[in-house]
Order: C-alpha cells, then sequence, then structure tokens
C-alpha cells in the first residue's frame, strides 16, 4: 500500500500529517479563508516543507512511498478522511526536488520537464493539464475561486468519500 500527506483541522488546530513517509503532524496555523501554497519535497534522503514558500520543517524521510503504481491516488480525501475547502492547482514533479530551502510562492504552477500531473482548475473543467484526468466524488468545478483573481479551483464538500479520484499508473508510484 502506501502513506500519505494531507492536512486537517481537527482539534482545533490546523496541521500537515504525512503518514508515514517522515513526521507527524506539523502545525501549519490558520489557513481559513485565504489562498495559501504548501509544497512537500523530497530529494531522496529529506522531506521539506513550505507554506507560502516558508520552511515549516524539514526531516529526515523513513518509511514507506507515498502510493504505489496499482493503488488508486487521491487528491482531497479518502474514505475515511474528508476535507472541506479548494484547491486552484496541484502539480507533481518526480525526480526532481523544487524546493528546499525558502522560495517565493508561485501564482501558478506551470509543468516542467520531470511534470507527471498538473491540474489548473481554471479551464471549466476537472481534465488535467498533463497526466490523466481524474473522476470527482462529491466535489465540483467552480469557475471563480474569491481567493486567486477569478482562477476556477476544485472544491471538496468535507463529506464522506469527497476527493479526486485517479486510477493505479506508474506515475503516482512516488518513493520520495
Amino acid at each position: 500500500t502506501g502513506a500519505s500527506i494531507g492536512y486537517s483541522n481537527e482539534q482545533g488546530g490546523d496541521y500537515i500529517w504525512t503518514g508515514t513517509v517522515g513526521t507527524g503532524p506539523l502545525i501549519v496555523g490558520s489557513i481559513a479563508n485565504a489562498w495559501h501554497h504548501f509544497s512537500v519535497n523530497s530529494d531522496g534522503t529529506n522531506l521539506y516543507f513550505f507554506k507560502d514558500g516558508v520552511s515549516m520543517s524539514n526531516v529526515a524521510r523513513a518509511g514507506n512511498a507515498i502510493t504505489d503504481s496499482t493503488t488508486n491516488f487521491l487528491i482531497g480525501g479518502d474514505t475515511s478522511n474528508h476535507w472541506k475547502g479548494r484547491i486552484t492547482d496541484f502539480h507533481i514533479i518526480k525526480g526532481v526536488c523544487k524546493y528546499n530551502t525558502n522560495y517565493t510562492s508561485p501564482t501558478r504552477l506551470t509543468a516542467s520537464a520531470n511534470t507527471v500531473l498538473l491540474l489548473q482548475f481554471d479551464a471549466n473543467s476537472l481534465a488535467s493539464n498533463v497526466g490523466p484526468n481524474g473522476t470527482p466524488s462529491n466535489a465540483t468545478w467552480n469557475a471563480d475561486d474569491p481567493w486567486t483573481d477569478g482562477k476556477g479551483s476544485i472544491t471538496f464538500t468535507g463529506q464522506t468519500n469527497s476527493y479526486l479520484q485517479f486510477a493505479g499508473n506508474s506515475i503516482f508510484a512516488l518513493d520520495v
């Protein structure tokens, strides 16, 4: 199977968790009603966590791969963890550690030579810019996200099974 990286606002605090790939919860401060850029990067030895371009932590990488080529890849939640919120862009780069020091958060994610998945939810659909298309479950596309100057977003309802699902594929074999 695999591990997971996610966001939670349980027990009154916002935090990122990484399942079995490296670290427990990282407190990220309030993220309600504002746009934020989160980034998780790996150089094969360490995991680097950033919020809005500022390092929150770096830890030794340990444990399982995030996923493998046969497991469905889910964005936004899974069958037991439910997230209520929006995502404007989602990017997976394989084989390159994009950030390991502080950086200026991009306003729009763009493909690079190592991009295996790029989702920009402003093209009147949930279709992928690079990589396969996902299937939404209790998630909808929005034409005008109030925090991103009119770019589109995908909204997750926070209900059971609210996610964007991708069938198992070798591009998701992320052994960070």
